[in-house]
């Protein structure tokens, strides 16, 4: 949080590989929350895929299901999801 409270730093919001329970990753909505609260223009959201050492490999769809239900109003959601990834790779 330091970091994104900096402003020097992007974090990369993929909440899976961090759950102490496993799918459906319930446990990991409070911090998706939080760091999207955090720091909403430094947050870009990606799958990992293709999911080194998993198994059974998490669905995508599932995934983005999960982070547009935890992260409140489509105006966020499309900034974490389209335009901060488009400022932080240029394009």
């Amino acid at each position: 949080m330091r970091l994104l409270d900096s402003g020097r730093a992007w974090i990369k919001v993929c909440y899976y590989r961090a759950s102490s329970v496993g799918q459906p990753w319930d446990d990991m909505a409070a911090n998706v929350q939080a760091l999207v609260a955090a720091a909403p223009d430094r947050c870009a959201w990606g799958t990992d895929c293709p999911h080194p050492r998993m198994d059974p490999v998490p669905e995508a769809g599932l995934l983005l299901d999960h982070f547009v239900e935890w992260v409140p109003g489509a105006a966020l959601c499309q900034r974490v999801l389209v335009y901060n990834a488009a400022k932080l790779y240029g394009f």
